[in-house]
């Protein structure tokens, strides 16, 4: 059970650790072997032949993508913490955990259907390398399952949350000693910069749209929605419960996206006023150290 203490400050460490085959070996026979088997015409040195290509691994590679960028929205990384992991709340953490095992029955399915193709592969790789192909190179096909890996981190909680003060700037934690959130600016300005980066682009585009000049000014049917989903993911990352971020979300979802891409186009007075709006939230990012 988590302490009084951690479930106030809301500070659980989520991750998942990945691998798959690298799918690359080097091999040094020679520019004469290389330029007969792929036709090279320039001196190639030694070269990398796909032993596992890319196109086979898209099933897993894909679904396992989609994981991490879920990961990067969801959880905010600090120094101390391993590859895949990251700081969340507990309501968090527990979304994560079921998340997690949705994308895990997704990339299996994509394992089943790698494996489903295994002979093709290798099929596939003795035809394109010829004389390059290196007979047994290929795992056998439970070594090949075995290669791949998804794995969940189980969450834990942050012992002691003052000890992650020493990660971050010294001065900073000299001035704003008032507890973890001011601790930690590093980690929530990089959580800060996606919602940051849409709201600026949505300034610089009503800004420069001129509705007379086609395609060359106009923006994205998505430019309003990027805003909102940045803005919505802002509660979840916002662990330490900062004032000024929940100020930041609550003025994005009040002021920048009660208009859609078409209302915005045939209004010059609505751009105007959105824009001056975003402008005046972006104002409220310096104190993290984004600057527009």
């Amino acid at each position: 059970m988590m302490n009084n203490e951690n479930k106030s400050r809301g500070l659980m460490i989520v991750g998942y650790r990945t691998s798959s085959p690298t799918g690359g070996k080097k091999d040094n026979r020679g520019l004469d072997a290389v330029t007969t088997t792929f036709a090279a015409t320039e001196e190639v040195g030694t070269f990398t032949r796909r032993v596992v290509p890319a196109k086979f691994l898209r099933p897993f590679t894909q679904e396992r993508n989609k994981w991490a960028k879920y990961h990067r929205q969801h959880t905010v990384p600090f120094a101390q913490a391993a590859k895949g992991e990251g700081i969340a709340k507990p309501p968090v953490a527990v979304e994560y955990v079921k998340e997690f095992r949705a994308a895990e029955r997704a990339i299996n399915q994509g394992i089943d259907t790698i494996m489903f193709g295994f002979s093709d592969m290798l099929r596939h790789v003795r035809d394109y390398s010829g004389d390059l192909f290196v007979e047994n190179e290929i795992p056998s096909e439970e070594d090949f399952r075995n290669s791949f890996s998804f794995e969940l981190i189980p969450p834990r909680e942050v012992q002691n949350p003052d000890a992650l003060i020493d990660v971050f700037d010294e001065e900073f934690v000299d001035e704003m000693r008032q507890g973890l959130e001011t601790s930690i600016r590093d980690s929530v300005t990089a959580s800060l910069v996606p919602v940051f980066e849409s709201v600026l682009k949505m300034s610089k585009s009503l800004r420069a749209y001129d509705p007379d000049a086609g395609r060359d000014t106009a923006f994205r049917k998505s430019l309003v929605t990027n805003v909102k989903e940045n803005a919505d993911l802002l509660s979840k990352v916002n662990f330490t419960d900062n004032e000024m971020i929940s100020l930041i979300q609550r003025e994005i979802l009040d002021n920048l996206v009660q208009f859609d891409e078409r209302q915005l186009k045939d209004s010059d007075l609505l751009r105007n006023s959105v824009a001056d709006k975003a402008d005046k939230i972006l104002d409220n990012f310096e104190m993290f150290g984004l600057e527009h």
